[in-house]
């Protein structure tokens, strides 16, 4: 069992909902292009270390992993409202201080 509850749907499911590229994401992991798609699909594993970069990369995309509990699985969700992303968007866009977030 890992200590992070990434699995390649839950990997593909994220990226989805970061709308960033299969490039971009595995840059901001320390991964390869390629070897972040195999695992999207299914064809490849990550290490234990390489599943926490891509979690943490996610993360900066504002998108958290929600472990499995007694009321559902696995899965992803936005880490900031759908309001706070609207203001941290508005203030960066007015040259406000851009956070590590980068929503």
């Amino acid at each position: 069992m890992y200590p992070t509850p990434m699995t390649f749907d839950v990997a593909r499911a994220g990226r989805a909902l970061a709308q960033v590229s299969v490039r971009t994401l595995a840059t901001a992991a320390g991964l390869e292009k390629e070897q972040l798609r195999r695992f999207e699909k299914g064809l490849a594993d990550l290490r234990v270390d390489e599943r926490l970069r891509l979690e943490k990369a996610l993360r900066k995309y504002g998108v958290g992993l929600v472990p499995e509990d007694e009321f559902g699985g696995t899965g992803v969700r936005r880490i900031f409202t759908a309001e706070k992303s609207r203001r941290l968007e508005a203030m960066e866009n007015e040259g406000g201080p851009a956070y590590e977030d980068d929503i």
